[in-house]
């Protein structure tokens, strides 16, 4: 899995929200990490199961409910290091910021949302 493909809201040291409409920023997680100051071994392992639990809750709430094509799945890490779920989003994550910082990514999704008829892609 390419690393730097996983990207994370950072918000602002005065709120608690990381809404990027809000003054948040959106970083890869590697740049995180590494601001952080992870080793590099680290970086990999808080990042290694991100893939198969992203798509393993996608599975499970699609089996839920038919018409969720794209998800958002906002995840986030304790002071222990432990992975939790914050929330999924379903309806139309949002994937516009994402163009700054990674055009192919960017429409690499805005490909997949206009393939199901979403308008707004």
């Amino acid at each position: 899995m390419d690393l730097h493909r996983f990207f994370v809201k950072v918000g602002t040291a005065d709120r608690i929200v990381t809404n990027y409409y809000q003054g948040g920023q959106i970083w890869t997680i590697r740049k995180l990490l590494k601001h952080k100051r992870l080793p590099e071994s680290a970086i990999k392992s808080k990042i290694r199961d991100l893939p198969r639990l992203s798509e393993k809750v996608s599975r499970v709430l699609a089996a839920k409910r038919s018409g969720m094509y794209e998800m958002g799945i906002d995840w986030a890490f304790d002071k222990n290091g432990k992975l939790w779920i914050l929330e999924v989003n379903s309806n139309h994550p949002q994937f516009h910021p994402l163009r700054k910082l990674d055009r192919t990514a960017y429409n690499r999704m805005r490909s997949f949302a206009r393939s199901y008829g979403r308008c707004d892609a």
